[in-house]
């Protein structure tokens, strides 16, 4: 897996994560299937998608403070 790949993933299924987002969350589906693209990248990482208070989304990609992930 790429960055690009990655990207182009996220482009293409971002109306998707959105809609999860505004949803009651009940299916993650889309969710871990980004996740895994990311872990296929590098096993330490991981997407946290969060509403912002101005009406737009975050993504964050985080290794969550192991070391590992940095590369």
């Amino acid at each position: 897996m790429t960055e690009k790949e990655i990207w182009d993933w996220f482009s293409k299924n971002n109306k998707k994560l959105i809609d999860f987002l505004d949803s009651d969350m009940t299916d993650y589906s889309i969710y871990n299937e980004f996740t895994g693209l990311i872990q296929k990248f590098n096993k330490n990482l991981f997407p946290e998608i969060t509403g912002h208070e101005s009406g737009k989304y975050v993504l964050i990609i985080t290794c969550d403070g192991h070391r590992d992930g940095i590369p």
